[in-house]
């Protein structure tokens, strides 16, 4: 079963996770149809720009083909945007983040001593991009927060994760944010920073290596299918 990537732009790559797992990459705004899921393993659902509506077509059609896949047990590693997507095909709902835009590099706090798999540490200092936040299910587990944004990082089942924050950051991805998506910078919220400030930012490799196992641990999920 192949590995495949939901990508929204095609400026807001994968970063990192290019380097770390071979995938078939799928533009949402672009396909007409999804692939079979009983062809597919691994799923993981890039960030992008916040659509000015859910109810957009290509939404829509991405959101159905996640929930579907979750009921089928396939495995789902998410990020930002895509971490949206990821707790609406859960049922959950998105709404502007009540303290503003979260924009840089800033800690989150672990809410559990003990976090998924152990393969989480308790103190990061990740990538953060967004103005929306989401309201999930019960089901699912918070297990990373702000002080300004209750829900960074969530665990549905055994093998769905979410990240509103960004470990797959690299420097490739964030010329193309800041280039591409430079108007979204303001300093309004409590966490940003300023287009200087980004530029100067310095990645933390040790960010990726969690991710690594991260991808590893979902494709052993498909084991138990």
């Amino acid at each position: 079963m192949k590995t495949i990537i939901l990508q929204h732009t095609d400026y807001w790559h994968g970063g990192v996770i290019h380097d770390i797992v071979e995938a078939d990459v799928i533009f949402t705004r672009q396909v007409e149809q999804y692939p079979a899921i009983a062809d597919i393993g691994l799923i993981i659902v890039l960030g992008g720009p916040e659509p000015l509506s859910y109810d957009e077509h290509w939404v829509r059609a991405a959101q159905a083909f996640l929930t579907a896949a979750i009921e089928q047990k396939r495995p789902v590693l998410s990020f930002g945007f895509g971490a949206q997507l990821v707790a609406r095909a859960l049922g959950g709902q998105i709404h502007p983040n009540p303290a503003g835009k979260e924009i840089g590099f800033f800690p989150v706090e672990a809410t559990y001593p003990t976090l998924p798999f152990g393969l989480f540490p308790q103190q990061l200092v990740p990538f953060h991009w967004h103005s929306q936040t989401c309201q999930l299910p019960q089901s699912a587990m918070v297990f990373y927060k702000t002080p300004f944004c209750d829900t960074q990082a969530f665990l549905y089942s055994d093998r769905v994760l979410g990240f509103q924050f960004h470990l797959e950051m690299n420097a490739s991805l964030l010329e193309a944010l800041l280039t591409h998506e430079h108007n979204f910078i303001e300093q309004r919220g409590y966490f940003t920073q300023s287009l200087a400030q980004l530029r100067a930012a310095q990645i933390n490799p040790q960010h990726h290596e969690p991710l690594e196992k991260i991808i590893a641990h979902l494709q052993g999920r498909l084991q138990f299918l």
